[in-house]
C-alpha cells in the first residue's frame, strides 16, 4: 500500500512539474496568436479582418453593390469605373455574385471602400482608420505586383507606397492621404485647363494651360502646384487637421504648419527657381514673393502670381504606418524645418529618396541642379551633381536600411570628389555657407537622413559607404547569425521543456518500477 501511495505520488508530482515548465510555451502560442486589430498589420488585411474594426464589413459579401456604396460613401459610378466593372453592370448584384460573375474579387472591392470612405462609425477611432486605410492601400499594390517607391494608378486613383490621391481633370486633387490618414480632403486650382498626365515611378505631374501639378511618392510626401499665371489655391483639409500661418521676417518668408495629431508639415511659399523665364540670382534680397494668404475654419486660400509656388512638405516619419502616432525627436523637427526654409530661400537644390538598394528612387530638383544616381547596391551608392548656379547650394539624401547598413551608423563614410566629407555639428553650419563642403547626417530607426552642401559647382561626385566594409559585413553576418540562433532557441524552446519533464518522467518510472 505504502508502495502504491508512493508511487502516485511520485507519478502527480512529475505531472506538476511538466504542466509548469511547459506552461510558459503554450502561454507564449496564446499570446501570438492574439487576431485583434492592434495586430494585423503584420499581413494584409481582408474583407472579414475588416469586420473586425469597422463593423459596416459584417456580412460584406452579402450586401448589393449599391447597398455597399452607400454604407461607405462612396458614388456608385466612380466605383464601377474604378474598379473595371462594366457599365452596365446590375447594381442590385450582391458583392459575392460580382466576384463569381466579374473575376472582381470581394477583398479588392473592400480594399477600395476603405479608402475612399467618406462616413465613419462609432466603432473605431483615428488610429484604426489610418491603419486600415494603410492596409488597403498596400493590398491594392500587392493584388497588381506594385511595390516600392512608384505611383500605380488604378480607374482615377493613385496608389503609392506613402501616398494616395484621386485627380480630377478640372484641377484638383482628392483625397489625399500619407500613409493612410487624410491630410487634404481636396487641392484645388484656378482654372486649370488640363492638357496632359504624366506618371512616371515616383512622381505624378499634371500638366493645364497655366498651372501644373507634382506629387511625389516619398516620406515627405510632396505635392507642388506652381503657377505659370495668376492662380488661386484653395485646400480643403482633412477632418482633424489644423493650420498655422507662420512669419520669418527675417528672412521675408511665409509658411503654413499644418499638423494632425503629431503628424507634422508645412505649406511652402516661394518663387519656381525652376521656371525658364526668371532672371535673378536666387542670392537676391528680393527672391521670395508677396502672396495672399487665408485661412478660414478648413479652408487656406493662396493667391499665386507669376512663377511662384507653393508646396507641402511633411517631416517623414519611419515606419509609414499610423504617422498621426509617431513622436519626433527634437532635433529631426529642427533639421526638417531649416531645410523647408531653405527650400523657400533657394538655398536647398535637390531632394532624393532611396530605397530598397536603389531598386526605387525619387528625386525631386528645387533649383536648376542635376543630380542623379550613378551607382546604388548594398553599402555603396554614387551620385553625380553638376549646375551652371554660382550660389553654394544644399542636398538632401534619405536612405533605408536596406542601402546602407544602418546598425552601425559611425561606419557610414560620405566623400566628395574622393576627400572625407567633415561632418557638422547641426543643420545650421551647412546653411551659414562657406568655402568648404559639409555634411550633416541624422538617423532615425532603419532610415538616415543626410544632408550635403556644395559650395561651388562644376561636377562633383558624392560617395556613401561603409569605412570599414569587411567589419561591417561581418557585423551582418553576425547579427543575421544571431537572429538565426535566437530563431533556434526559440524554436528549440519547447523541446527542453518536455525533453527535462521526459526526463523527470523517465526517472520515475524507473523509481515505481524498482519499487514495485
Amino acid at each position: 500500500m505504502k508502495k502504491m501511495k508512493l508511487s502516485g505520488v511520485l507519478l502527480i508530482s512529475t505531472m506538476l512539474l511538466l504542466l509548469a515548465i511547459t506552461s510558459p510555451v503554450f502561454a507564449k502560442m496564446g499570446a501570438g496568436a492574439d487576431m485583434g486589430p492592434e495586430n494585423m498589420k503584420g499581413g494584409m488585411m481582408r474583407a472579414d479582418d475588416f469586420g473586425q474594426v469597422d463593423s459596416r464589413f459584417i456580412g460584406f459579401t452579402e450586401n448589393t453593390f449599391t447597398q455597399a456604396c452607400g454604407a461607405f460613401g462612396v458614388s456608385v459610378d466612380d466605383a464601377i469605373f474604378d474598379l473595371g466593372l462594366a457599365a452596365d453592370i446590375d447594381r442590385g448584384m450582391t458583392i459575392e455574385n460580382i466576384e463569381l460573375q466579374y473575376g472582381v474579387k470581394s477583398d479588392d472591392i473592400a480594399n477600395y471602400m476603405v479608402v475612399h470612405m467618406r462616413g465613419t462609425t462609432t466603432s473605431f477611432n483615428a488610429r484604426n482608420m489610418a491603419e486600415m486605410k494603410q492596409q488597403a492601400m498596400q493590398g491594392i499594390r500587392e493584388q497588381k505586383m506594385v511595390y516600392g517607391l512608384n505611383f500605380m494608378k488604378h480607374g482615377s486613383t493613385s496608389y503609392g507606397h506613402y501616398v494616395t490621391y484621386t485627380f480630377n481633370e478640372s484641377g484638383e486633387i482628392k483625397d489625399f492621404a500619407l500613409s493612410g490618414d487624410a491630410i487634404f480632403n481636396s487641392v484645388k486650382v484656378s482654372d486649370f485647363n488640363y492638357s496632359h498626365d504624366k506618371l512616371h515611378g515616383a512622381v505624378a505631374n499634371y500638366v493645364g494651360m497655366s498651372s501644373q501639378f507634382f506629387l511625389h511618392d516619398n516620406p515627405t510626401a510632396i505635392i507642388q502646384v506652381k503657377a505659370l499665371d495668376d492662380k488661386t489655391v484653395t485646400f480643403n483639409l482633412a477632418q482633424d487637421v489644423e493650420a498655422e500661418k507662420i512669419d520669418d521676417s527675417a528672412n521675408n518668408t511665409v509658411s503654413i504648419k499644418i499638423t494632425k495629431g503629431n503628424l507634422e508639415g508645412y505649406l511652402i511659399l516661394c518663387r519656381d527657381f525652376l521656371a525658364d523665364d526668371i532672371d535673378v540670382s536666387i542670392t537676391d534680397a528680393n527672391v521670395n514673393v508677396n502672396v495672399n494668404i487665408d485661412i478660414k475654419d478648413s479652408i487656406i486660400t493662396v493667391e499665386l502670381v507669376k512663377n511662384s509656388q507653393v508646396m507641402f512638405r511633411a517631416t517623414p516619419m519611419e515606419p509609414q504606418y499610423l504617422q498621426t502616432q509617431y513622436q519626433y525627436p527634437d532635433h529631426m523637427t529642427y533639421m526638417y524645418q531649416r531645410i523647408n526654409q531653405g527650400v523657400a530661400l533657394g538655398r536647398v537644390g535637390a531632394e532624393l529618396t532611396i530605397r530598397e538598394r536603389g531598386n526605387t528612387t525619387c528625386l525631386l530638383n528645387y533649383t536648376p541642379v542635376n543630380l542623379q544616381v550613378k551607382e546604388a547596391i548594398r553599402n555603396r551608392v554614387v551620385l553625380g551633381i553638376e549646375s551652371e548656379m554660382e550660389e553654394g547650394q544644399v542636398i538632401t539624401i534619405n536612405l533605408d536600411n536596406e542601402t546602407i547598413n544602418l546598425t552601425r551608423p559611425e561606419y557610414i563614410r560620405m566623400r566628395y570628389d574622393g576627400v572625407a566629407l567633415e561632418r557638422a555639428a547641426n543643420i545650421d553650419e551647412l546653411f551659414a555657407g562657406g568655402n568648404e563642403p559639409l555634411c550633416y547626417l541624422l538617423q532615425e530607426n532603419e532610415t538616415a537622413s543626410m544632408a550635403v552642401y556644395i559650395p561651388e559647382f562644376s561636377e562633383h561626385e558624392i560617395i556613401i559607404d561603409l569605412e570599414e566594409p569587411e567589419q561591417a559585413d561581418d557585423t551582418t553576418k553576425e547579427e543575421k547569425t544571431a537572429e538565426d540562433g535566437n530563431a533556434s532557441e526559440e524554436e528549440a524552446s519547447s523541446t527542453p521543456a518536455f525533453g527535462v519533464a521526459l526526463a523527470f518522467a523517465t526517472i520515475a518510472g524507473a523509481y515505481i518500477r524498482r519499487r514495485s
